[in-house]
């Protein structure tokens, strides 16, 4: 090997571990956005669940006559 192939190959695995680095970077903002929109997306299901539990409540006490 000619001192001109090592250095293209020494190029290469430099531009391969800065591209593999970025892709890496990539996925994992991508990763934290999705991560994100689930953790806003369960606080709604909660708060949700929580509406419906009273109201079923409200409901029962409605129908047991203890809510004037």
């Amino acid at each position: 090997m000619h001192t001109s192939d090592l250095a293209m190959m020494l190029l290469s695995f430099s531009c391969g571990a800065g591209i593999t680095t970025w892709l890496h970077a990539y996925v994992y903002s991508r990763d934290i956005e999705r991560n994100a929109q689930a953790a806003v997306q369960a606080v709604r299901r909660t708060a949700g669940d929580r509406y419906w539990a009273s109201l079923d409540l409200y409901r029962i006490q409605h129908d047991l006559g203890l809510v004037p």
